[in-house]
């Protein structure tokens, strides 16, 4: 079977192209019969998607639409049936085992009903929908005895034109099928496409228009009373998620590198809240309203609790049936929570399995089944679209929470190797600004890949800086260009990480550039392309050094030379050429001989300052904020648990600045004196500017431990 071809229609006018002689039909029901009906009206609130479709629409006599979770599936079979006036069959309350398809229509409409003949003759039709819930409930044995009905049903419309629509989620609809083609049913294949930009603004006022209705909150009101301030509230919204999902496209041109991401319903729920204010003017005037990655973040746990809901109910019934006599659910809860969601998906995505402890309040007789419930919703997971992520947004969630202390499990994924956006590494970060996350040290590299991808989107240098000393090892991520504030969606506050149980020796891959390494550790350096390149801003202090390559490229300049320094030891076994400029550094008790000619000797005298300290730097005295008269002022409470907390490195700085006057404590407040500073050479506008200057670097260099 082909894959859905990119053949868009709208759905209302495709339901149009399916109605007998463009009329709607009218059904008479003998009885009311839960699982059977057919809807009167669309909500006003509805927006029309787009399917893709395979094929010819008037060759088959099914049409069968699948879609990724939470696109609108049920939404949309709710709309065919209300267009075109056919009896929709909620698959998943029809008691698919007890009724077979034939049987609930004479069930619901009397045993002498002529609707199956009409059927047969293309003068009505059928809409079916969730068969994936209702496999999930009625098992594989009672689901496929359900095809094989649909099948004859099928089998028997005369009509060009598909009688029968079948909706379900992608890896049901790919059973389905199978199936049909089996039993030699000619059928279309579909696929429920994401909104289109324009549906996607449509479909948040629309949200705006129904809340208000419900709830009478003025805040979803903006939409209506306010309709040009609000569109270009919405549009900036847009434009900045834009800009962190596809940077290198423009929303407005080219919708469809965004449509997987900001065409998607429970994306748009979020970016409809985010903008119901009673004032879109004020809220388009203050900017943004805190760091995109943090939208992201409720975004996303939004749609993993959503989908909780939505599978939880159906897992609990399946459940029901298997109980031994004697138990039962009362007291069943928390079944595919959001952390186990995330524990199966990184699992899955990285091809391995792992065991997922299950919910404490199951049975444990209800444990096989119910991880063969879980894996069939899993396939069709809103972030997935097939055995991918469907977006680089959902892959570095699911990757970053996995590999969080609180996950579920521990995914090891380092053969796996998984690619990584500019999300994982501010997932992975805390989410409130100058606190600090535990990682391992496996995550590294990931992390140092995502800083690189950031650093390309909001075209701005981005500086990683690894410490280890006095017990503790750190990792800090920073802009060289801080003084801009947010960049491209992203904050421009460090990231800071503590590395548990560090082995005291750093693996760095190729290309690396921009990264300063200072401790008393190893670094070891690898390329798999034989080749290891150096660019600018390489600065490694360590007591040892490895280069595991056949060739150094060296792509610094003298203005940002790579600097090794190995205390005890540098080696270099395998290493036959050095190429490129000249802007190395090498300081080594005993250097390899093709590195002789970079060596250069560390002068007495010379302190080290690293960039840490700098960063250390600029946290404290940023934290005062500005001040027109007077010494600024911050809360010690402030200082002591949110910017010094428990990290020795920055206490002995903060000690420092008190001792050379420059903060001092008054009652409840630490104030900074501006003219202490200044003494020192610098104030805090050079702080701001993002890059230490010398009288910065003499400062730092003065303070206790800096080794000479």
């Amino acid at each position: 079977m082909s894959q859905p071809t990119d053949t868009r229609v709208r759905l209302d006018r495709l339901a149009d192209d399916l109605s007998p002689n463009g009329q709607v039909q009218t059904t008479t029901f003998h009885k009311a019969m839960d699982g059977i009906e057919v809807p009167k009206s669309l909500p006003d609130w509805y927006v029309y998607p787009n399917l893709a479709l395979d094929g010819e629409i008037l060759r088959g006599r099914v049409l069968l639409v699948d879609a990724a979770g939470a696109v609108g599936k049920s939404a949309a079979a709710t709309a065919f049936s209300a267009i075109l006036g056919w009896p929709l069959v909620h698959t998943e309350r029809a008691q698919v085992g007890s009724f077979s398809l034939s049987g609930i229509i004479q069930e619901s409409m009397g045993i002498d009903s002529d609707f199956l003949a009409r059927v047969s003759s293309g003068t009505s039709g059928l809409v079916i929908d969730a068969l994936d819930e209702a496999l999930m409930r009625a098992g594989s044995d009672n689901f496929f005895a359900y095809m094989d009905n649909i099948a004859s049903v099928a089998a028997s419309i005369r009509s060009e034109k598909p009688g029968i629509i079948l909706l379900s989620r992608t890896e049901t609809a790919d059973l389905v099928a199978d199936h049909l083609s089996e039993k030699d049913v000619a059928f279309i294949r579909s696929r429920l496409d994401f909104f289109g930009k324009a549906e996607a603004e449509q479909y948040v006022r629309k949200y705006m228009r129904r809340r208000h209705s419900e709830t009478s909150d003025a805040k979803y009101n903006a939409a209506m009373s306010h309709p040009a301030i609000f569109d270009k509230l919405l549009r900036k919204r847009m434009v900045g998620l834009g800009k962190l999902v596809a940077p290198n496209s423009d929303i407005r041109q080219e919708w469809r590198d965004f449509e997987d991401f900001l065409g998607y319903a429970p994306v748009l729920d979020a970016v409809a809240e985010s903008v119901a204010v009673t004032n879109p003017a004020l809220e388009l005037s203050a900017g943004s309203n805190g760091s995109s990655s943090q939208f992201l973040r409720k975004v996303l746990s939004d749609i993993l609790v959503r989908e909780q809901s939505k599978v939880e109910s159906g897992l609990i019934e399946k459940l029901r049936v298997t109980l031994s006599p004697g138990l039962d659910m009362a007291s069943v809860e928390n079944l595919y929570s959001p952390d186990e969601q995330v524990s199966r998906l990184a699992a899955r995505a990285a091809g391995v399995e792992v065991s997922v402890e299950l919910p404490a309040s199951l049975p444990s007789e209800l444990g096989a089944t119910y991880r063969d419930a879980v894996e069939m919703f899993l396939s069709d997971h809103p972030f997935m679209r097939g055995k991918d992520f469907a977006s680089v947004v959902f892959a570095d969630y699911v990757i970053a929470c996995a590999e969080s202390p609180a996950a579920l499990v521990s995914v090891d994924r380092q053969s796996a190797s998984p690619r990584v956006g500019p999300f994982y590494c501010r997932f992975l970060a805390p989410a409130e600004a100058d606190t600090h996350t535990s990682i391992d040290e496996k995550v590294i590299a990931r992390l140092l890949a995502s800083w690189r991808a950031e650093s390309d989107v909001v075209q701005a240098q981005g500086f990683a800086i690894f410490s280890a000393g006095d017990g503790e090892c750190r990792l800090t991520l920073v802009r060289g260009d801080m003084a801009h504030g947010d960049r491209g969606g992203f904050a421009a506050d460090p990231l800071e990480f503590r590395v548990s149980n560090f082995s005291s020796l750093l693996e760095l891959k190729s290309p690396i550039a921009n990264i300063s390494v200072v401790g008393n550790m190893g670094v070891h350096f690898s390329s798999d392309s034989e080749e290891l390149i150096l660019g600018d801003h390489v600065v490694v202090v360590v007591d040892e050094v490895e280069v595991d390559a056949k060739s150094i490229r060296v792509a610094s300049n003298d203005e940002a030379p790579a600097i090794l320094v190995a205390f005890s030891e540098l080696k270099a076994n395998r290493l036959e050429r050095v190429g490129g400029s000249e802007a190395l550094k090498i300081s080594s008790p005993d250097s390899p001989g093709r590195l002789r000619s970079y060596t250069f000797e560390v002068e007495s005298g010379h302190r080290m300052v690293t960039y840490s300290q700098y960063v250390d730097l600029r946290a404290i005295l940023l934290s005062f904020g500005r001040s027109a008269a007077g010494d600024p002022a911050v809360y010690y409470e402030k200082i002591d648990q949110a910017i010094v907390k428990d990290n020795s490195s920055r206490r002995a700085l903060f000690q420092y600045l008190v001792d050379r006057g420059v903060i001092y404590r008054d009652e409840q407040l630490y104030r900074l004196r501006r003219d202490s500073l200044s003494a020192l050479g610098f104030g805090v506008s050079e702080i701001y500017r993002g890059e230490p200057g010398p009288a910065v670097l003499e400062f730092l260099a003065g303070i206790p431990g800096n080794a000479e």
